[in-house]
């Protein structure tokens, strides 16, 4: 299937292979370097979900440790074969998706994506080398514990989302991951790792014909275990409105956000409309071209650390505001306010919005030049990205106040760091 975005003038190739697997294709004749992108959706909130009926709990972070384990062979580390090759290579780990990237020149690329297809659909699990990499990660996760900036987001996301997953950190904690064993593992790329639970993205110099028959080719020899029935847990989780997170800081940190409640009933593309209009609708009330901004840096309780951003992860949406300050509690009282006054702020006009609009529709065109940005948006948004400004375009000033009038209604958390 083809769509074309005249406005963008891109068009996107959607293929379905007989084994599930999707193809997403966007060819970009004048480029030339290809990024590949093979991702499932499969994340570090699927932790609990259903097999053939059955409840099944596996430990905290085993998504992210799975994602490392994938490069390590019996031959050797994947990571090093495709950089002699040439090829480089990336994964990540997200609360719902898991990503494995390949970027190389057009004259190599056929090469990468047949590497980056097989070392992902080769699972090899021994019980040594998940001991082993047991220690490299608790490692990882020591660092994070450290990093103040990251223990104020995910404060954040345990206020806004308590007993639910999203709280818990995408490497979970040194216990979990001690947990893990190599059946744990096989279990879930079983699970999650089917084709037909995973798409290819490929942008660049590439053929779509080509690219499709060297799919096809790839997976035509290929077999995969029967998945099972496996469907997935969505928990709602609570909010906890103040929160406080003491780690003997110099300089003191906030968070506050709010999150969405009942949108399971929405398509991807209204999830995608929601988040651009909260992104605007905070950026209006809270963000650098907003009073509440103006008024706390020139009284200097906020520095340029301040940052506001609206979020989706699967089926949740939430909106946050963070930042360095010595005047934590004030800077909260402000904006927890501000939203719910959000009814009366000056800073919701016509004006506001169309120079926000612009300014966000700039940003997206300017992100349209760099491939693995816009692989990486489009694995992001189903496919809706290229309608990113008819998207913003349609937001409307009472759609925006509609949107913090429904807010301003519900819990907001504000989280303390010092």
């Amino acid at each position: 299937m083809k769509f074309k975005y005249d406005l963008v003038k891109e068009e996107m190739h959607v293929v379905k292979l007989d084994n599930g697997l999707e193809l997403i294709i966007v060819p970009k004749p004048d480029y030339h370097k290809v990024y590949s992108l093979f991702a499932t959706n499969y994340g570090s909130i699927d932790s609990e979900f259903v097999l053939d009926g059955e409840r099944v709990k596996v430990p905290d972070g085993i998504a992210h440790f799975l994602e490392h384990k994938l490069f390590e062979k019996e031959d050797g580390d994947v990571f090093i074969k495709l950089s002699e090759l040439g090829i480089d290579s990336n994964a990540y780990t997200s609360f719902d998706v898991t990503a494995y990237l390949a970027e190389t020149t057009r004259e190599m690329y056929q090469t990468a994506l047949n590497v980056l297809l097989d070392f992902v659909q080769d699972p090899y699990f021994t019980d040594e080398s998940v001991e082993r990499e047991k220690g490299i990660i608790a490692q990882e996760i020591e660092m994070y514990n450290d990093d103040a900036n990251w223990q104020t987001y995910f404060g954040l996301l345990r206020a806004l989302y308590n007993n639910h997953p999203i709280a818990t950190d995408v490497a979970g904690d040194v216990a979990s991951i001690n947990e893990i064993t190599a059946a744990d593992l096989h279990l879930c790329y079983n699970s999650f790792y089917h084709p037909s639970n995973m798409r290819l993205f490929v942008i660049g110099a590439v053929s779509v014909d080509d690219v499709v028959e060297l799919v096809t080719n790839n997976q035509a020899h290929k077999t995969f275990p029967n998945p099972g029935a496996v469907g997935k847990l969505s928990p709602i989780g609570d909010v906890i409105e103040e929160s406080l997170v003491e780690m003997q800081l110099n300089v003191g940190k906030f968070a506050c956000g709010v999150r969405g409640f009942d949108l399971d009933a929405l398509t991807p593309r209204e999830l995608y409309v929601k988040q651009r209009t909260w992104s605007i609708a905070f950026e209006m009330l809270l963000g650098e071209t907003s009073s509440v901004y103006s008024d706390l840096y020139a009284r200097q309780l906020i520095d340029d650390s301040y940052s506001v951003e609206a979020t989706r992860i699967r089926k949740d949406l939430y909106a946050a505001v963070l930042g360095d300050s010595n005047a934590a509690p004030e800077v909260l009282a402000v904006l927890k306010r501000a939203i719910q006054n959000s009814a009366t702020s000056p800073d919701l006009n016509e004006a506001h919005l169309g120079t926000l609009k612009k300014a966000k529709i700039g940003a997206f065109l300017k992100r349209l030049n760099n491939l693995s940005s816009t692989i990486g948006a489009i694995a992001e948004n189903n496919l809706d990205y290229f309608e990113t400004i008819e998207i913003i375009s349609a937001i409307t000033l009472d759609s925006v106040r509609a949107e913090l009038t429904n807010l301003a209604a519900g819990p907001i958390a504000v989280v303390e760091v010092k």
